[in-house]
């Protein structure tokens, strides 16, 4: 693939987040944010260089910032007494658009709520939220 000189950056506008089949509305998320990592470590012989590496598990993790009212939206549409966390795994895709109509889509799968945040502080604006979610899998450039 070549090098593109002189094309559009990725930015806020031109990301669009789908949680299962809804794609989430521009005024109520702010930040999307995911990373896999695994787990490596030298392998050592006699001597004191490594002589081969070893791979371990790979982790993945995320969060989305959202207003309030997204946090609101969803607890409404769960049972009483129901949190964030209650939510049953879904699939986001995240997709970045170069301006030419040309895409980049990510997938993360299997995805849970950590927690359920709430509250603000006087001088807010807004109110906004960083949700932790804990990731089965996530798929780069699908």
């Amino acid at each position: 693939m070549a090098l593109k000189i002189n094309g559009t950056e990725y930015g806020a506008s031109s990301v669009e987040v789908t949680i299962g089949t809804s794609t989430l509305p521009e005024e109520l998320i702010s930040g999307i944010t995911y990373k896999s990592k695994q787990a490596k470590q030298n392998v050592y012989a006699l001597g004191n260089q490594p002589v081969k590496r070893a791979r371990g598990n790979k982790e993945y993790e995320g969060s989305l910032t959202v207003l309030q009212s997204f946090v609101d939206r969803i607890i409404a549409s769960l049972p009483p007494s129901k949190a964030l966390e209650d939510v049953q795994p879904f699939n986001i895709t995240v997709a970045y658009n170069d301006g030419e109509g040309n895409y980049i889509v990510d997938k993360l799968e299997y995805c849970e709520f950590m927690e359920t945040p709430k509250g603000g502080k006087t001088g807010d604006a807004y109110f906004e939220h960083e949700l932790q979610l804990i990731i089965g899998n996530i798929r780069y450039d699908v």
